[in-house]
């Protein structure tokens, strides 16, 4: 709602608050380590104080509680999981300094590009990725960033921004113990990694050691901190920033975006010498302890992007389009027919992508929105970064090729994503279809349906399916994503309150 501020300040200010909840069941179940229930909870507030012709504040804040169960306790944790945080979604300053030109200074989403999934030009933002494809809409806004944003109108059909962001942020990220995590573990996989752990002690006595003192949530946490550690430092030495000249007129829009980034996404490499330790540990393979480099590094490596995008209108359907070419992005990479001991190892490779958009709006009961890319690694990993067990790293043995993971044929990468929605005039009902198909193939599916029996209150009731090919060993070039995350397939009913 909109309210007036103070008497005399001569500005107003619009918030906006929503309170969003889900409730999901698992309809079926893989994995004992697998968590069967899932409930979260979104709190949201925005608003935007305008304090004079020159002068207007942005603030947001979100709140997030999840609770994930598991079908039962196992031998090494409890069955619950709690989490409870809180971001930062904008605060910041926005400045008229003269005509034309603005300067947004503080905490904000710097979204780049006309895209809203399958974009390589909105290089620079960060999102909370920790429910993966189950996040819900408020969950899905980018994450606010320290930055310096300019804006300048240099005449009525042309416009430039420049973005400046000082400190590096990394997408949040579930690392280990989720559905969504990065690095999702078995039941079978735990209690190996306890067996060739527990040593003198033994793998009972271990496992009772580690439930008794680490639960899901401190085991979260820990996983969070060790990357965290080894993520770059809050300096001036790594800035990213992004220059965008937009050309405009009855036409439509085309657009020229140049800039720098790390990569939000982090790359887990393990040294030669720990792979070496990991099938071999004897005596002299144990030099890792003490040696450099250390035993596993994570990457944040620099890339570059250019990218030519624009939109156009054609009746009621906006059609845009983005080439992009990325350089030196970090992708990991696998022997092509590798042996099941081989560990992925993090490559670099410049990228071609073409993307194309369309979207029909054309009144308030139907919006549908289709975005296609294509990408192309233009080069193929440096056979280095594929790493060799130590048994045969001085037999003369041949190595296949060195291949990016999850790309086709080490090579490309391609997708489309659909939203669909209807909402009948005057019945309260809202229709709803979200799906995605790229490389794997991997599938994701979610229909919808909400009423709002009054206009501040929706109750909904949908469905998420993930599906792809399991993979038969992770030491593989062709994983499919979706066959990494296909036991997350729910159902769920939510409520969502915006006073």
């Amino acid at each position: 709602a909109s309210v007036p501020t103070s008497a005399g300040s001569g500005g107003d200010a619009q918030v906006r608050a929503v309170l969003h909840s889900r409730f999901a069941r698992d309809v079926h179940s893989v994995d004992p380590r697998q968590e069967i229930w899932e409930g979260t909870t979104l709190g949201t507030l925005d608003a935007s104080i305008r304090r004079s012709e020159k002068l207007r504040f942005g603030l947001g804040v979100r709140a997030r509680y999840r609770y994930a169960s598991l079908a039962h306790d196992v031998p090494d944790a409890t069955a619950e999981h709690h989490e409870l945080d809180g971001s930062i979604t904008a605060g910041y300053a926005d400045l008229t300094l003269a005509r034309g030109l603005h300067l947004q200074v503080g905490y904000q989403p710097v979204h780049l590009g006309r895209f809203d999934v399958l974009s390589a030009t909105n290089f620079l933002s960060v999102s909370d990725l920790r429910d993966g494809p189950s996040t819900m809409p408020e969950g899905a806004v980018e994450l606010g960033q320290l930055a310096a944003v300019v804006d300048y109108d240099a005449n009525s059909w042309l416009s430039v921004r420049a973005i400046y962001i000082p400190f590096f942020t990394p997408h949040l990220l579930s690392y280990t113990e989720s559905d969504y995590a990065i690095f999702p573990s078995t039941q079978a996989a735990s209690e190996a990694a306890i067996s060739s752990a527990g040593g003198p002690m033994g793998a009972g006595r271990l496992t009772k050691l580690v439930r008794n003192n680490l639960s899901r949530g401190d085991r979260a946490r820990l996983a969070q901190t060790g990357f965290s550690s080894l993520a770059p430092e809050p300096t001036f030495s790594e800035p990213q920033g992004a220059l965008r000249i937009t050309a405009h007129g009855p036409a439509g829009e085309l657009a020229l975006t140049a800039g720098s980034a790390l990569e939000h996404m982090p790359t887990l490499e393990l040294s030669q010498s720990f792979v070496d330790y990991q099938f071999d540990p004897s005596v002299e393979n144990q030099g890792f302890l003490i040696a450099a480099p250390r035993p596993a590094r994570v990457h944040h490596d620099r890339f570059g992007i250019l990218s030519l995008d624009g939109a156009t209108d054609v009746g009621p359907i906006t059609l845009g389009a983005e080439a992009s070419l990325m350089l030196h992005r970090t992708i990991y990479a696998l022997r092509e027919r590798g042996l099941a001991e081989s560990v992925p190892g993090a490559a670099h490779g410049n990228l071609a992508q073409l993307g194309v958009r369309a979207e029909y709006a054309a009144n308030d009961q139907w919006l549908v929105a289709l975005e296609t890319f294509a990408a192309y690694a233009l080069s193929v990993p440096d056979d280095a970064a594929c790493k060799k067990p130590h048994s045969l790293v001085d037999s003369g043995t041949h190595f296949s090729d060195c291949r990016f993971m999850f790309l086709e044929h080490g090579r490309y990468m391609r997708g489309a994503a659909l939203l669909a929605s209807f909402s009948p005039t005057d019945l309260g009902l809202h229709f709803e279809l979200s799906t995605a198909l790229v490389s794997g193939p991997s599938f994701v599916f979610m229909p919808r349906v909400g009423y709002a029996p009054w206009s501040d209150f929706e109750v909904e009731v949908g469905a998420l399916f993930v599906e792809g090919p399991s993979p038969s060993t992770t030491a593989a070039p062709d994983i499919a994503l979706g066959g990494i995350y296909d036991h997350v397939d729910q159902v769920f009913l939510g409520v969502r309150y915006q006073p």
